[in-house]
């Protein structure tokens, strides 16, 4: 029987691989403008749901403030 030490170190093993491939695959999408990953994100982010707030921006993105959105 599996753990809960081994499930949690396999669940972080994907939440890491999961990241790490969202953030190759962003780089690429943006690779030939001026954009930061991050900018790039918000705006997949926002084209795939009409009508976001910044509120909702911030907290999609996990941030504080939804000033911090701002670049």
């Amino acid at each position: 029987m599996v753990d809960k030490v081994e499930k949690y170190r396999e669940m972080m093993d994907l939440f890491r691989t999961y990241f790490t491939f969202s953030k190759r695959f962003y780089s690429e999408e943006i690779k030939f403008t001026k954009l930061t990953p991050q900018q790039g994100r918000t705006l997949m982010y926002i084209e795939e749901n009409p009508g976001t707030i910044q509120r909702q921006l911030a907290d999609s993105f996990h941030l504080r403030n939804a000033s911090e959105l701002i670049c």
